[in-house]
């Protein structure tokens, strides 16, 4: 039987807003205007919210406000329901018990992995989500399966139904009387109750309801009339209207392909998030925005960050995006902790002792963290530790002593280490029934200061929900239905790890909320910007469901593909016509993600005329402008100020030359980029044991006069497993072990080149074995250290040898030396002179390193060579059929004496604190995940004497 609801086209000339807020005051009585019996739904309770207040506009003597409300709320549930970890705990223990054999098709491979906790936790939410969508068309996964008993997946289907009635049966058995909350939610909607004195419904402008929710209202005909509102014509009105819509005011299927007139200078391509933002900030004028004058609409999460940071200091700014739960500081210790105990993985206990509560705790016991995580990063590099337990052991090493620096670090990371241990010792074998008391103990014990009352409202309610959390772990229903511990405590930190929440703002003031696509259709702000506006963003769209494909949902009445589209056309026409008299709309869309993922532009944008079409893609598909400077970040890194070395290593030229300001961050300051996660050698680290083994075997006397390849060999290999057992690793992984024989197939091939280079008559220097020397450039102490020095038998010659564990075999002369460019420093060019008399001069180049050049001129007296030493690469590259000796053949005077001043005049540049601008291209930059190009935006010089000049560098 068709429900009596009456249609009302509000037209779409104005914001909608507006136009609701205007029609309910003309049908009010009385004054003040009385809506008290009228309920009024809307889409969102951002409009609801926009609703209220512009009644209150309208009515400045007061009034009588309506019941506004959104879809949800036909769907509470009356009397008591499971908890989300209670009812997750039914289906967990359900798996537990079912017989696989009984549900091939519904539960494949649960012969194999039905002990496995994670794998029940994780069914188990699948088969809850699945139950909530199937609720929010009316159905159940029973009346799903009988509607697709005709289809491919009709035998699946009958064993979903299956286990979603034994589940149902658990539920009534030990739910003490409480009901399963998806059943609980359509008992709501078979039987709504209203409001006491509600006499009127109105749907006000709701394109998108739940057809659960237009279930319950469909219940309620007869009992009081139904106004449907909708924010478009009249059929055959001004405007060329449509009927469009069907009885409950939804967007039929004729939207979706509807032309939108979409201005073509309204349309910005941006190449990524933070160019959106700032594509924004460009739009607008300088002076202060005006809160109602303007509206922000986000569609990519990824934008909303950057957008804070370009606006926030000139426009109040607020983002209600929910956050993870486990931002929060207490939920973020609860998590460590939880999988510290259960796992023992070094990454949870890295996690625990970078939580901020954490390090406040040992603010009684550690002055300066920063010393202590470099140390703990450090020393976790050094053992390759995999587990708590691991680094540990690693900290207990050496003889205890802690007088040397790496004592005093191993002596630091055991302090943290027994601190972690005082915690997850009495968590004992039942954590979540002992971690209430051991966070009580925490935080009494440790001089936190609490938030205020008023104080940050995030944390309380971060607080607050992670206290729910833990109470309904430790209900009687889940212990009984997951009596191992271990069970809850994974359960636990699955629902920790889903849940967000939403910030409330910082206060009442006003301020410009950014806002999704089905608030932005109430947004009133003459100016409309709109970002992310991607394809998968706007519409919508369902492209991989393990139960609930698009075709499926078609038939089950569900919101689909097409109808998304058909909702998503409709509204970017609502939020452009109300606009059409006075204002503006613009929509900006990105080239690629932050990760670097191509987007494509929302195919929305393409609804426009035929003719204008061609050119329309090109506009869309064309190149994104060049990024924009980027906004300050809200925080920014003030370089510390350490003055200028008093010495410098002789591989330190080669940073200058690339960069200053990474130079004065790595060399001065001492920043470098430590991975606290290592499971394997580095680059760095495979060169370092390398040369560690080539050193051993260079020293002893026995081994470095070999010339038989075979017992250099067997010599360089026993080298290097007295090195590796020497070395402390706690547990070699599988990928060390690699590495280890990978260095072994080096060692075997630098033999060969080893015994030749014995046999042309080149004899190690004893005294020149990983040696260390001093020397001075422009009156700067210089040191170094040389990894070896040959002399020849037969003529006396000198060389100097740096040993090269690159992917590739190094040429000496490609690694100091690169084509000239643009910004090159005048002492930094080398003019190479022509190859003959009269000749022309070959093309100019730039030093890029100058490390053998200086080994050849600071070693050349205590050499006492008559003329400059030959310097070379010993390389022993990945490539292992390329090891061999290679030599800066054309390095001779006149190469010297440019490599001689370039060195003076980085001296002379570190002298005058020449640091800054930071270098825009550099080839290995140790610091690009951390500035991302972008030095402006996050470097504050203020105050910092090492920027008093302008060149590029």
């Amino acid at each position: 039987m068709p429900v009596p609801i009456q249609r009302h086209f509000l037209g779409w000339e104005r914001p909608v807003v507006d136009l609701v807020a205007e029609r309910l005051l003309e049908g009010a009585a009385g004054t003040p205007p009385d809506l008290g019996a009228t309920l009024v739904m809307v889409q969102t309770r951002q409009g609801g919210r926009r609703l209220r207040e512009r009644l209150a506009a309208l009515s400045p003597r007061g009034l009588l406000s309506p019941r506004v409300v959104t879809p949800e709320f036909w769907l509470r549930p009356r009397g008591p329901v499971l908890s989300e970890i209670e009812s997750l705990a039914v289906w967990a223990a359900l798996l537990a018990d079912v017989t696989p054999a009984d549900f091939p098709q519904a539960l494949p491979g649960a012969e194999v992995r039905r002990d496995d906790s994670a794998w029940r936790l994780s069914v188990a939410g699948q088969f809850q989500q699945l139950r909530r969508l199937l609720s929010d068309g009316g159905h159940t996964v029973g009346s799903a399966a009988a509607q697709l008993a005709d289809g491919e997946e009709a035998t699946r289907w009958q064993e979903l139904a299956a286990l979603e009635t034994l589940y149902l049966a658990r539920v009534e058995a030990a739910g003490a009387g409480r009901l399963d909350p998806v059943s609980a939610e359509l008992a709501a909607a078979a039987a709504p109750e209203l409001p006491p004195g509600v006499a009127r419904l109105v749907l006000a402008a709701v394109p998108d309801p739940s057809p659960l929710a237009l279930r319950a209202i469909a219940a309620l005909a007869g009992r009081l009339p139904i106004e449907v509102w909708i924010h478009a014509p009249a059929p055959g009105g001004a405007g060329n209207g449509t009927a469009g819509f069907d009885d409950w005011g939804r967007p039929d299927p004729a939207w979706q392909g509807r032309e939108l007139p979409i201005e073509e200078a309204r349309l910005h391509l941006a190449a990524k998030p933070h160019d959106q933002a700032a594509t924004v900030r460009q739009m607008l004028p300088p002076l202060e925005v005006p809160v109602g004058e303007l509206g922000l609409g986000v569609l990519d999460s990824e934008v909303g960050p950057h957008l804070l940071a370009e606006l926030g200091a000139e426009v109040p700014v607020f983002d209600p995006a929910e956050r993870p739960l486990v931002g929060d500081p207490t939920a973020g210790l609860v998590q460590s902790l939880l999988l510290l105990h259960a796992s023992d993985e070094y990454s949870a206990f890295s996690d625990l002792v970078r939580n901020p509560h954490f390090l406040t705790a040992l603010r009684g016991e550690v002055a300066d963290f920063r010393p202590l995580l470099d140390g703990l990063d450090t020393l976790q590099n050094e053992s390759l530790a995999q587990s708590f337990t691991a680094i540990e052991r690693a900290a207990q090493a050496g003889d205890g002593t802690g007088e040397d620096r790496a004592g005093a670090r191993r002596k630091a990371v055991g302090a943290v280490c027994a601190s972690v241990r005082r915690l997850l010792d009495p968590l004992g074998a039942d954590p979540t029934d002992a971690l209430p008391g051991v966070l009580a103990s925490f935080y009494a014990n440790a001089a936190f200061e609490r938030p205020a009352a008023g104080g940050p409202p995030f944390f309380q309610a971060a607080v607050d929900a992670l206290l729910t959390l833990l109470d309904d772990v430790r209900a009687p229903l889940v212990r009984d239905c997951l009596p191992a511990p271990p069970d809850r405590s994974a359960l636990l930190l699955s629902t920790l790890a889903r849940r967000g929440l939403a910030p409330e703002p910082p206060d009442n003031r006003p301020r410009i909320d950014l806002e999704g696509w089905l608030e932005l259709h109430w947004n009133d702000a003459p100016r409309l910007i709109i970002t992310g506006f991607n394809e998968g963003k706007v519409p919508q769209a369902v492209t991989a469901d393990p139960f609930l494909p698009d075709p499926a949902r078609v038939r089950l009445g569900l919101p689909s593909n097409e109808t998304r589209l058909a909702r998503d056309t409709y509204l970017l026409a609502a939020m452009l016509a109300c606009r059409r008299g006075g204002g503006t709309l613009d929509i900006v869309f990105g080239k690629s993600s932050m990760q670097g993922d191509a987007l494509k532009p929302s195919r929305l944008l393409f609804r426009c005329a035929d003719a204008d079409l061609p050119g329309r893609v090109l506009r869309l598909s064309g190149k994104a402008p060049p990024p924009r400077p980027a906004a300050p970040m809200p925080v920014r890194f003030r370089p510390p100020w350490r003055g200028v070395p008093d010495a410098l290593h002789v591989t330190a030229f080669r940073g200058y030359l690339a960069c200053p300001f990474r130079f004065y961050l790595a060399q001065v300051v001492g920043m470098a980029a430590l991975d606290d996660r290592k499971l394997e050698w580095d680059a760095a680290d495979f060169g370092t044991v390398c040369h560690r083994v080539l050193a051993d075997f260079a020293r002893d006397p026995a081994t470095r006069d070999l010339a038989d390849e075979a017992r250099i060999a067997a010599a360089l290999e026993a080298c290097l497993n007295a090195l590796l057992g020497g070395r402390g690793y706690v547990t070699p992984s599988a990928t060390l072990l690699v590495q280890a024989d990978m260095l072994r197939q080096r060692l075997r091939h630098a033999a060969a080149a080893q015994a030749q280079a014995y046999a042309e008559g080149w004899r190690i220097v004893e005294d020149f074995v990983e040696s260390r020397f001093e020397g001075e450039v422009a009156g700067l102490p210089i040191t170094g250290t040389v990894d070896r020095v040959d002399r020849n038998v037969h003529d006396g010659r000198i060389r100097i040898l740096d040993y090269k564990t690159t992917s590739e075999a190094a040429r000496p002369a490609a690694a100091h030396l690169a084509k000239d460019r643009d910004g090159t420093r005048p002492y930094a060019r080398f003019a190479p002179p022509p190859s003959r008399p009269g000749g022309k001069p070959p093309a100019a180049q730039r030093w890029t390193d100058l490390q053998l050049p200086l080994y050849a001129l600071l070693l050349r007296d205590r050499l006492a060579a008559e003329a400059p030493p030959a310097v070379g690469y010993f390389c022993m590259p990945k490539a292992v059929t390329e090891t061999g000796i290679r030599m800066f053949d054309t390095l001779d005077e006149t190469m010297l004496a440019s490599a001689k001043a370039c060195a003076e005049g980085v001296v002379t540049d570190i002298r005058a604190r020449r640091f800054w601008p930071p270098s825009r291209r550099v080839e290995h930059d140790d610091f690009k995940g951390v500035w991302n190009g972008n030095w402006e935006a996050v470097v504050d010089l203020t105050g910092w004497p090492g920027a008093p000049h302008e060149e590029e560098g």
